[in-house]
């Protein structure tokens, strides 16, 4: 059986600096299909989903933010579809 850590994105970090948010993470060790890329999920309250963007397939992704605070995830992509989230992280923009 393949762990949940290693069949999806893991170790999700980010850092803000004024508006910009850098997030980064490590791509999953053990997929069960061929990771194509990832996308971020972004909500407003905790497990919370207001949006979803595709990132392509990379491991680090910065972007401008509002004034807020927002919670991500990351998904790895394949043909199967999504994996589970990532860890979540709490973005204080």
């Amino acid at each position: 059986m393949v762990s949940a850590q290693t069949a999806t994105a893991h170790n999700l970090t980010a850092t803000v600096v004024r508006n910009t948010v850098s997030l980064a993470w490590q791509a999953p060790s053990s997929p069960t299909q061929p990771v194509t890329g990832y996308q971020i999920d972004v909500g407003l309250t905790p497990s919370g989903l207001a949006t979803s963007l595709p990132l392509g397939n990379t491991t680090v992704f910065s972007t401008e933010a509002p004034d807020g605070t927002f919670f991500l995830r990351i998904q790895a992509l394949s043909a199967a579809g999504p994996t589970g989230p990532s860890n979540e992280v709490r973005v204080d923009v």
